[in-house]
């Protein structure tokens, strides 16, 4: 992985990070167009945004709030994976509330944030995660989830879930029917299921809701 492309926003290329990735090995580049303090690896396409808690505050209506909220909203339009890394070298009761503005702002997105110390805890914990976005880690690692999936979800659980779900027996079973089992139902991709039950476009509807809860 290291010697790979690393795409960084223009802002940050005089800051500690950039300095930190140069000595990593990785290939950095500067962009005007991705967006705001961002980080792009395109070789897992992941995005990380890293701000500092002393310029981020979401009453202050300056432009770097702005932009820092523009480019998370940018980057949740081009990347399907991301993070945004905030950074203190102390988390008092400020900072936490920040983050839990952020986290209330952004829930139903597939965003994630995270709190870091300094730039070199942050590239850790970078190169990390586009280790385990990449093959193969990443094959890996959903081998590994499936497997203590398999080990840990009670068929009962799921059975009662169903039914708790507007489900009746005969839907149940349809769907099971097309599975092979209940575990193999829980842990299936929604569409896959679909495909392979005869249920009704209601129930069918119903059963991709299901199957994207996490439970």
């Amino acid at each position: 992985m290291m010697n790979s492309p690393v795409i960084i926003e223009e802002s940050l290329c005089d800051g500690e990070l950039h300095n930190l990735l140069k000595r990593t090995k990785f290939k950095v580049r500067t962009s005007s167009t991705t967006p705001y303090y961002s980080c792009v690896f395109p070789v897992s396409s992941v995005v990380f945004i890293i701000r500092t808690f002393t310029t981020t505050n979401l009453e202050s209506k300056n432009i770097e709030t702005k932009k820092f909220l523009n480019g998370i909203d940018k980057s949740l339009n081009l990347h399907y994976k991301q993070y945004v890394f905030l950074l203190a070298p102390l988390f008092g009761m400020e900072e936490l509330t920040t983050l839990n503005e952020l986290q209330q702002r952004y829930l139903k997105t597939p965003l994630e944030f995270i709190p870091a110390h300094n730039n070199a805890e942050c590239l850790t914990a970078m190169i990390d995660i586009v280790k385990i976005n990449c093959s193969p880690a990443s094959d890996i690692v959903k081998e590994r989830y499936v497997s203590a999936m398999n080990r840990h979800i009670s068929e009962e659980g799921v059975m009662h879930i169903l039914k708790k779900s507007e489900f009746s027996d005969h839907e149940v079973a349809v769907a099971i029917h097309g599975c092979g089992s209940l575990r193999s139902l829980a842990l299936s991709n929604p569409q896959k299921v679909i495909n392979q039950t005869s249920l009704g476009s209601l129930h069918s509807s119903l059963l991709i809701e299901f199957l994207s809860k996490k439970y």
